[in-house]
């Protein structure tokens, strides 16, 4: 069920990460960079215990 959800939200979560490096760099502007910069770090969170997990899973 993890790896489900993990893989649908992936693409979204690897897509706002690139937006947030543009937006370091200056490419792109976003209205509200505090809910931006929330998201990016829920995700690489999640992103993270998702690689403990596959670890974890695969130890098994």
């Amino acid at each position: 069920m993890f790896d489900n959800f993990i893989t649908a939200i992936a693409p979204f979560g690897y897509g706002l990460i690139l937006l947030a490096g543009a937006s370091l760099a200056g490419w792109v502007n976003f209205s509200n960079k505090y809910i931006v910069g929330v998201a990016v770090v829920g995700f690489g969170i999640l992103f993270i215990v998702n690689h403990i997990y596959k670890q974890l899973k695969q130890d098994k």
